[in-house]
């Protein structure tokens, strides 16, 4: 069984239909009196306008049977903001390691250095400069004739 959930709210005396939304999942019982008692698993989010607005919800089932209403006048609205931790972070220092090869050799041949992967190392350099994770790359020599191989 699904509910429809039709808001309207009444401005200077006239209402308009807001908007319409389907319940996900309701449970309903009737009790020995013949009462319905209906659970409505929903989640609604309504916009107001500051002061004397009356907003009505009525619930209705598939059928389109009134199974209740609730009316909310807006006398006054306070707003709160709530502080809410979205994610944690940590201090950190960035720095630069980058060591100097001869070209044309080592890790500087055949693109091995712009090609390796994240958890690869390059034996020639210290092993301190391997901990640490890394972009590495290949420079054209420079007129002293030195290869950059920047980490």
């Amino acid at each position: 069984m699904k509910v429809a959930v039709l808001i309207f709210i009444s401005l200077v005396q006239n209402t308009k239909s807001l908007t319409t939304i389907t319940a996900e999942q309701e449970k309903c019982t009737i009790n020995k009196m013949g009462y319905r008692n209906c659970l409505f698993e929903n989640v609604l989010v309504m916009n107001f306008n500051p002061n004397e607005q009356e907003i009505d919800i009525l619930l209705q089932d598939y059928q389109g049977n009134s199974v209740g209403s609730m009316k909310f006048l807006m006398n006054r609205i306070k707003a709160k903001c709530v502080k809410a931790e979205k994610y944690y972070s940590r201090s950190y220092d960035i720095q630069i390691i980058s060591g100097w090869r001869c070209p044309y050799t080592g890790s500087c041949t055949e693109m091995k250095c712009s090609s390796l992967k994240m958890n690869e190392t390059i034996e020639e350099l210290e092993t301190d400069k391997n901990n640490y994770p890394k972009i590495t790359r290949c420079w054209k020599p420079k007129a002293d004739g030195q290869t950059d191989v920047f980490m």
